[in-house]
């Protein structure tokens, strides 16, 4: 391969990209225990303390040919005699079995039924066929309305039933229509594939409409399968292709519809069936009858075209595609060779943060850290950096068969291996219980997130209970440990004016005196964020209360910090499922590359911290607790990370637009005028933070918004590349 390319199927998710560089000793002090805490669904709080299918019956002719592949739908499916045709009829390029296109043009779930089309498919099918179904152009408007074209199905998802006005037939719901064709043909040992109907040219007019919420009949083809159970499954087709027109612009995607908006040429069908097979192949919604008969490999829709795209260093680069090689274009220079690695590496290229070694080599031990919400963003980031370092991790989680978990253990894998520690998952339900922690406290404890408006007593409660849970149980467990960790937020930290001055610089002995006051006087008309404040807040100050308690003597020999990060920036570890779980402002960073409109700035949104630069400074902090001898004064400190206090919103989207390739250049919003004028009230506003002791434990400097940000939308991109749907 020539230097400064790479072959695009061979390109890495780049949560194997593990670019920081870690110098671990080989001293092996003796065991220890700590204990750690972190929320698992936010971007402020860590809390840290350390398909069966039907058979045929018995009397069924035993299956000896593959199956046959049958389809249902409607144009975008069939085959036509016209300048577009439908997707159907190129989807047996990528199965290594026959496919029977029975798509009629202009037909719905209720025309289908009607016209006996699915009897017919029902009386052809053997035990192991497979049957996809997608309809929804043709199923809206009104079956009552006096000009019923006998498509439209009856409102809702359930057993509603509707009179058309012209015929005066009993008329279903497009639900209805799907699940009883389904258990039919099901009933017949065939296997059910409902797939979304396709979306319609995404790039009118030259602007991006790939945002909005998908058409009605997506969630309910969804709903059907789930309906419908063992013998279906559910392939989200609208999104597939959303993300592929997305990648390939608005020319591109426009020359696939030569008549209308609906109907693609056969380049334009061939791409959709190819982002079928995509989203089968990558079990885009679980695992399908159909991902066993896909070919290999499965084509991407994009290389398909001729268009390359590569994502290193810069978020997207145009690459020069020359004979399936791509060159790598980074901060403006050429590179060497990528390629596929399965454990960490020490990797530099231009425009790329490194991260310097500690300033006190963390030493490879036996020690074991406990971390509560293990699968939250900071959490899971914390857990790679101990494991790194040579620590054994337990983590608890409120649910041990989470899709999510699987994703965390498979990222912490090479983390793992590189350090030599063991992962151990421990399931706590209700972490609001006491004794919730008993069974694995060898370490901290999880706090919940909601920004709902509303009574604030249950957030506040389970704040404040979760961590006098974890902490009661570490206390009484039979293993002494050395330190706690707790991660608190900078929202328990800053007070807005009347209750500072516009000049005062916010340190270690700051408190929130604004949202508990709120809270009190608002009661159930408080706004959900003040409630968060709130309840960050009220469980530092439970913690403090605890530790601090002269009247009992075992916390005299506990180390003990609680972290304030201000709202935290940087590539998730994992992607979690669904997409919602993503920490809020990684999750702005999200849908501003997805065309959402850019945040309102705020104070607290004006500041800024990189979450590995939080888990660097965890790690560094648990580490020098381990130094300290059993006979010396334990620490008490409180630390705020900000690495940043004069950012915003809009300069989020500006970087974005700078660094990202064309095609997503186009999609990403201009902040409004009103909010631009909203960020330089808030920057004319915007307090200080004394971090200096937080950067000191870090031994560098911060990571930059830039930085941040860039890396960030790097991970989305490689995400929806190589994760999710080309």
């Amino acid at each position: 391969m020539e230097a400064g390319c790479f072959k695009r199927d061979h390109d890495p998710p780049l949560s194997v990209l593990w670019r920081e560089r870690y110098e671990i000793g080989t001293k092996s002090p003796p065991p220890q225990t700590l204990i750690m805490k972190f929320s698992p669904a936010t971007l402020l709080p860590l809390l840290m303390a350390a398909g069966s299918n039907a058979a045929p019956s018995q009397n069924s002719p035993r299956q000896t040919k593959p199956p046959t592949v049958y389809l249902a739908g409607d144009s975008t499916m069939a085959r036509t005699n016209s300048p577009h045709n439908g997707w159907g009829e190129y989807l047996s390029r990528y199965l290594t079995i026959s496919v029977v296109n029975k798509a009629i043009s202009g037909r719905s779930a209720r025309s289908f039924t009607n016209e006996g089309r699915f009897a017919e498919i029902e009386r052809l099918v053997v035990p192991n066929d497979i049957v996809i179904i997608s309809f929804g152009h043709n199923d809206g408007s009104s079956p009552n309305s006096a000009n019923d074209n006998g498509r439209s199905a009856c409102p809702g998802t359930g057993n509603e039933v509707c009179r058309s006005g012209k015929t005066g037939e009993t008329v279903y719901t497009y639900n209805h229509y799907l699940q009883t064709a389904g258990r039919a043909l099901i009933a017949k040992g065939a296997k059910v594939v409902f797939s979304a109907q396709t979306p319609k040219n995404l790039w009118q007019n030259g602007q991006w409409s790939g945002n909005y919420e998908p058409p009605r009949f997506v969630p309910y083809a969804a709903a059907a399968a789930r309906n419908v159970g063992s013998g279906a499954s559910f392939v989200d087709h609208y999104q597939a292709v959303t993300k592929t027109y997305q990648r390939l612009g608005s020319q591109k995607v426009n020359s696939f519809y030569p008549v209308d908006y609906t109907h693609t040429s056969p380049e334009g069908a061939d791409v959709i069936a190819q982002a079928f097979a995509q989203a089968v192949s990558r079990d885009f919604n679980g695992t399908t009858a159909v991902k066993p008969y896909l070919r290999n490999p499965v084509p991407n829709p994009s290389a398909a075209i001729g268009i390359c795209m590569t994502r290193v260093g810069v978020v997207v680069a145009r690459g020069v595609c020359d004979a399936g090689r791509c060159c790598l274009r980074v901060a403006g220079s050429d590179i060497g060779h990528l390629f596929f690695f399965q454990s960490p590496i020490q990797f530099s290229v231009p425009g790329i943060h490194q991260f310097s070694s500690p300033a006190k080599a963390v030493q490879r031990t036996m020690a074991k850290v406990l971390i509560t919400g293990i699968n939250g963003y900071i959490a899971a980031h914390t857990a790679a950096r101990f494991l790194q370092a040579g620590f054994s991790v337990r983590g608890t989680v409120r649910n041990k068969t989470s899709p999510n978990v699987e994703s965390l253990l498979r990222a912490l894998s090479a983390p793992q291996k590189a350090g030599g520690g063991k992962v151990e998952i421990v399931e706590v339900p209700d972490i609001t219980i006491e004794g919730a922690f008993d069974n694995a406290v060898q370490a901290h404890l999880a706090s919940p997130v909601s920004m709902a408006d509303g009574d604030p007593a249950p957030m506040m409660k389970a704040a404040v209970d979760g961590t006098t849970s974890l902490l009661a149980s570490a206390v009484e467990a039979p293993t002494k440990f050395k330190s706690v960790a707790f991660m608190s937020s900078i929202s328990a930290v800053y007070s807005p004016p009347p209750y500072r001055s516009p000049d005062h610089v916010f340190t270690s002995a700051d408190w929130n005196q604004e949202a508990e006051a709120k809270v009190a006087e608002l009661g159930d008309n408080t706004p959900g964020y003040i409630t968060y404040q709130a309840s960050k807040t009220a469980a530092e100050k439970a913690l403090w209360k605890i530790v601090d308690d002269k009247n009992d003597p075992r916390w005299k020999a506990v180390n003990v910090t609680t972290f304030c990060p201000s709202p935290v920036l940087g590539p998730p570890l994992f992607m979690p499922s669904p997409l919602s779980g993503l920490s809020m402002r990684v999750k702005d960073i999200w849908d501003v590359m997805h065309g959402g409109d850019v945040p309102e700035a705020s104070v607290i949104r004006g500041t800024f911290v990189d979450v590995r630069d939080v888990a660097e400074v965890v790690v560094k902090t648990v580490a020098n607790d381990l130094a300290v001898g059993d006979g010396e004064e334990k620490r008490r400190e409180r630390l705020l990370l900000v690495a940043q206090d004069n950012v915003s919103p809009g300069q989020m989207a500006q970087v974005l637009r700078e660094e990202v390739g064309d095609n997503l250049r186009g999609v990403i919003r201009e902040a409004s005028a009103g909010k631009v004028e909203e960020v330089k009230k808030t920057r004319a506003a915007m307090k200080k933070f004394n971090s200096e002791p937080a950067r000191k434990v870090l031994g560098r400097d911060w990571v930059m918004f830039r930085d941040s940000v860039v890396d960030s939308a790097r991970f989305f991109v490689s995400f929806e590349e190589t994760e999710a749907i080309i």
